[in-house]
């Protein structure tokens, strides 16, 4: 998935958890205690979106010095223990996933561009390029240099079903490298094509076995249990 898509997922996340504490009682409801507890809590509720929303726009805004925990929760009021709690109840990632994901969306930006790795891990505020392997090997399933040539590697593929529709996911010997979602019939294809347009240098094989593990290991719900040994190719995404 883009860092686009994943920023859209964490908007999408505090979205609708904001929408879960602006119903408001009606006067006679106030007279309860029980009513009066929840307007309380709501209210806080309130607050927290208040605070990860800054602390979003803060990152986004700050992310070229890699801002630490402390900087970021002294901005929202709150101490680094109750702002990361905070943080990943309300985008579904940590901070420090959320800041990797911007800074390899700007790495991505300027390997584009003639830039070497070295200039783009300045630019970025990172201490080395080492750094910058790291961030697309975890993140992206590829080296910088397979990012900027769009390619040299071999990309596994298929179509699953998950409970958010249908799905393409592109895997590399690292990860997952593509992930894209089904709207209609017709975008299969088409999806199938940007896929093949955007890692030009690949090799691709379609691989439905393969595909269906990562699909059931990265859509199972929490409650479920999942697999205890890692799938092919896995580095930690947490």
């Amino acid at each position: 998935m883009s860092t686009f898509g994943r920023r859209k997922v964490v908007n999408l996340t505090l979205h609708l958890r904001k929408k879960r504490v602006e119903w408001k009682p009606t006067a006679g409801e106030v007279c309860s205690n029980k009513n009066f507890s929840f307007m309380i809590m709501q209210t806080q509720a309130e607050l927290n979106y208040q605070r990860i929303a800054q602390a979003i726009e803060y990152l986004e805004k700050n992310f070229q010095h890699q801002p630490e925990l402390d900087e970021v929760a002294e901005q929202v009021h709150v101490s680094p223990f109750h702002f990361q709690r905070l943080f990943t109840e309300w985008a579904g990632i940590s901070p420090k996933r959320f800041l990797q994901y911007l800074t390899v969306d700007f790495l991505k930006s300027k390997l584009k561009e003639t830039t070497t790795v070295v200039e783009a891990a300045e630019a970025a505020g990172l201490s080395s390029q080492s750094r910058v392997y790291d961030l697309f090997t975890t993140l992206e399933a590829v080296t910088p240099q397979e990012y900027k040539q769009r390619g040299s590697i071999t990309i596994q593929y298929g179509f699953t079903e998950t409970r958010f529709g249908t799905a393409l996911l592109g895997v590399s010997e690292r990860g997952i490298c593509w992930l894209s979602f089904i709207q209609t019939d017709g975008d299969a294809f088409a999806s199938l094509e940007e896929m093949k347009t955007y890692w030009h240098n690949s090799i691709f094989r379609e691989n439905k076995e393969l595909i269906a593990e990562y699909a059931m290991r990265i859509f199972t719900s929490p409650r479920q249990p999942k697999a205890d040994t890692p799938l092919p190719g896995e580095r930690g995404r947490g």
